[in-house]
């Protein structure tokens, strides 16, 4: 049996239901502060928790005979981290290596944890960072992965795979729904910029300048439904086995500007989006894209992004 932290966020929503239609089982638990309820899949297999609650994982480890846990819990919002930083250290760090912590002593098996490509030092041009590059975070989300990535690895899991990953953007959870800050809105791009259309309010679209042109941010991107087949992948990977310590890059080895993406949008909802263009903080990467040749290795599976298609389902499903 499977334990997915932060069943209801994003990324953990979206394992579930591929999960419940590829017939894996697992439960999920999640303390619902970036989340909505109506994000579960299957309301008989979640538990609203939070990764701190000691007494009551160990039941459930207990109770399900927990062999694998896939930890997507986090506050996972760079600017927010560097206005909230106790908050990021508290939530990232100390409850998490308390976690990791129980999941020892209850004798899991298998952690897989995922990580973010912010663990990486910036490089100046648009090339593919490898999983030997440098580890140098400018913000303190990757601080915060790089912290429990090198926890991690001193731990005795029999297999431990530390999932890198850039950006994930698509729905294919219909029942989706985004979450809603109270003052500033730290969302991911994609959804902030539909949503703000909707409701005709303005976007902040980040960029720098070179030589009195404006440059803006490159991402490399990957379809949500690639990560989750990645992640069975995995599961068909290590099952049975033991003394795998895996660090991999789930990206598309792909980066596209954030303009595109505008301009992308423009034409699909045939209207002007109301953006407002500012500098970008020192506390973001101006690109990113990450080599995935160790990840084709490992699980015979190269992601290609689909940029059109992407688009198209949060345009249809997000509420």
């Amino acid at each position: 049996m499977i334990l997915i932290t932060g069943s209801a966020g994003y990324i953990g929503s979206h394992l579930s239901l591929y999960f419940e239609k590829r017939n894996i089982s697992y439960i999920g638990i999640d303390n619902l502060s970036y989340s909505y309820k109506a994000n579960l899949s299957n309301n008989k297999k979640h538990y609203i928790l939070d990764i701190s609650n000691k007494k009551k994982i160990i039941q459930l480890i207990k109770k399900y005979n927990i062999k694998t846990v896939i930890h997507t819990a986090a506050c996972s919002y760079v600017l927010e981290g560097e206005k909230n930083k106790k908050k990021y250290n508290l939530n990232n760090v100390k409850k998490t290596k308390q976690f990791i912590n129980v999941c020892l002593r209850e004798k899991i098996n298998n952690f897989i944890f995922l990580s973010s490509s912010n663990v990486y030092k910036e490089k100046k041009k648009n090339i593919p960072v490898k999983e030997i590059d440098p580890k140098v975070p400018k913000n303190i989300y990757g601080k915060n992965k790089l912290n429990i990535e090198n926890y991690l690895r001193k731990k005795n899991f029999d297999n431990i795979i530390i999932l890198r990953l850039f950006n994930i953007i698509g729905i294919f959870n219909k029942n989706f729904k985004i979450y809603n800050f109270k003052k500033n809105n730290f969302q991911r791009l994609v959804f902030k910029l539909i949503k703000n259309t909707k409701k005709n309010k303005v976007t902040k679209i980040h960029y720098t300048r070179s030589k009195n042109k404006r440059i803006f941010p490159s991402r490399d991107f990957l379809d949500i439904n690639d990560l989750s087949k990645i992640i069975e992948r995995i599961l068909f990977k290590i099952k049975n086995k033991k003394k795998i310590m895996k660090i991999l890059n789930i990206s598309s080895n792909r980066s596209i500007q954030i303009n595109k993406i505008i301009n992308s949008l423009k034409k699909k909802i045939k209207k002007n989006l109301n953006v407002k263009y500012i500098e970008i903080s020192n506390k973001e990467y101006l690109h990113t894209r990450g080599s995935n040749k160790k990840l084709f290795e490992f699980v015979n599976y190269s992601p290609k992004i689909n940029l059109d298609k992407i688009l198209k389902s949060h345009l249809s499903n997000l509420n």
